[in-house]
């Protein structure tokens, strides 16, 4: 990692967001929280995965189905297309600590 020059490096990260965290009612004595499972179906929701070069967002891309390899693969090739010759890439977080080098 430390080969990588800090301006050659790709930063790679996937992430959710879900639409319905909170249940808009529940029991409990007043001044108490509610705690429960929420039952029924998940919560809709929205991942996203993309690349970090230099300041540009490469290879964005929003989905709503679960990640698995073939996902990742096919999108990780598209993103090795889209990079600029001569860049080192890896999921650590800029300000974070190293996850892995690809």
């Amino acid at each position: 990692m430390k080969r990588v020059p800090v301006k050659k490096r790709v930063y790679v990260d996937e992430s959710l967001s879900e639409r319905r965290k909170e249940r808009e009612y529940g029991r409990a004595e007043r001044g108490q929280r509610v705690l429960g499972v929420r039952a029924g179906k998940k919560a809709e929701h929205t991942n996203v995965i993309g690349a970090l070069c230099g300041k540009t967002h490469i290879a964005v891309k929003c989905y709503k189905h679960t990640s698995n390899a073939v996902f990742f693969e096919e999108w990780f090739g598209r993103l090795l297309e889209k990079i600029p010759h001569g860049q080192g890439y890896t999921n650590e977080k800029p300000q974070g600590k190293p996850c892995g080098i690809f």
